[in-house]
């Protein structure tokens, strides 16, 4: 389903995904724009029988992963800050990244550091991978990155406030200020970071 084009003057949101062809990706992206974004998508594909490649916004290819090989997704996250580097120039001007899943937001702190702009990062966890969850070495590491990125996101957007609570990176609202995908409005603080929150459709706009 293709999403309603915005008015040419819209401002611009750069959505970093790891599946474009997932079906939430393509809800997120139509919820924007339907409530006046220019949808940027850049995101990673995982080639599957039967699953068609293309999707009916603009996408920047970030590369091909693959299920549950973490040591080649740390290397496909180091090459798509190049690519979206060399490309920078598409989204130069834009007034929020939005992120589903806290790898990809590595991708977006790195870009907002080269970038040299404060650019609002809205983070969304819909699930909890095993790694971040372990107790050994790369559990507790993979925790303290992810404490490190909660730290520099506005807002964490997740499905329910329960599920907010069993992310182990961010044990209370204080220290991560969050929304919920079925709530109509952010909450206070999260309000406050996102360009427009009054005007326009923020992370929670129901998609």
């Amino acid at each position: 389903q293709r999403a309603r084009a915005p008015p040419m003057n819209s401002p611009q949101l750069l959505l970093i995904a790891h599946e474009r062809t997932d079906a939430r990706v393509g809800r997120r992206v139509r919820a924007f724009a339907d409530h006046g974004w220019q949808v940027l998508g850049a995101s990673f594909h995982r080639p599957r029988p039967g699953r068609s490649d293309d999707v009916p916004w603009e996408n920047i290819h970030l590369g091909q992963t693959r299920d549950r090989a973490y040591a080649r997704r740390l290397l496909a996250i180091v090459a798509a800050i190049f690519v979206l580097w060399r490309q920078r120039d598409r989204f130069r001007h834009a007034a929020a990244f939005y992120v589903i899943n806290s790898d990809n937001a590595f991708v977006a702190l790195a870009l907002r550091m080269l970038l040299g702009r404060r650019i609002p990062l809205f983070l969304e966890i819909a699930d909890i991978q095993p790694p971040f969850v372990g107790r050994r070495v790369v559990g507790k590491g993979l925790r303290w990155l992810e404490r490190r990125v909660l730290a520099r996101t506005e807002c964490l957007v997740t499905t329910s406030p329960g599920f907010r609570r069993r992310i182990p990176s961010c044990p209370t609202a204080s220290r991560c200020p969050s929304a919920t995908l079925s709530t109509p409005t952010t909450s206070a603080a999260c309000s406050r970071s996102w360009p427009g929150s009054t005007r326009r459709g923020s992370p929670t706009t129901p998609a």
